[in-house]
């Protein structure tokens, strides 16, 4: 059997702590006199509710932060790459490292490699997150992606076959992750 030639990649992306502080949305300011005190007349049952409703602000903002930097690593302006995994024709297994324009600079330079073969290039949504993310990374180092790695309309090369799209067998927007698939 005449297999075509594959590269298999996958980007692991973590939080830009840099860029998670400029970005992470304000949460409102607690305002006492927002506190429904309903009908107590005791200043100190007053207070207490007051105090209580503070508390319970001070845990809804650090749970805004957290979820901020929980999702952070999942959009470019607020996350990074940290590695790329990319799998040779050969089966060779290489992992892109370092600093971060390196990595984006190194893996334009395997993928470009892989469109000129006419080698498949795979992964599991890379269509739309692995690709785009690491576009949008290169725009912030002035980094360009290989001239050819989309066709003249918005579509990808045509090299690139992305797993979740066979998973979906046409439907418009497939679920799963990699690991439930």
């Amino acid at each position: 059997m005449n297999e075509i030639p594959r590269y298999i990649i996958d980007i692991e992306t973590g939080a830009d702590f840099r860029a998670v502080q400029e970005f992470l949305p304000p949460y409102p300011a607690f305002d006492p006199s927002t506190v429904a005190t309903g009908n107590l007349k005791d200043p100190e049952k007053i207070q207490a509710k007051i105090d209580a409703s503070a508390n319970k602000h001070r845990v809804d903002e650090q749970k805004h932060i957290d979820d901020f930097r929980d999702g952070a690593a999942l959009h470019a302006w607020t996350g990074e790459v940290l590695a790329v995994g990319i799998q040779l024709p050969t089966g060779e297994q290489r992992i892109v490292h370092g600093d971060e324009r390196d990595i984006l600079s190194n893996t334009w330079a395997y993928l470009e490699q892989a469109m000129g073969d006419y080698h498949q290039i795979v992964g599991f949504n890379i269509k739309d997150f692995d690709i785009p993310f690491l576009v949008r990374r290169g725009w912030r180092y002035g980094i360009r992606p290989p001239v050819h790695f989309m066709s003249k309309d918005r579509y990808l090369h045509s090299s690139f076959i992305d797993l979740r799209d066979k998973w979906a067998v046409g439907e418009f927007r497939p679920k799963g992750s990699l690991d439930t698939v």
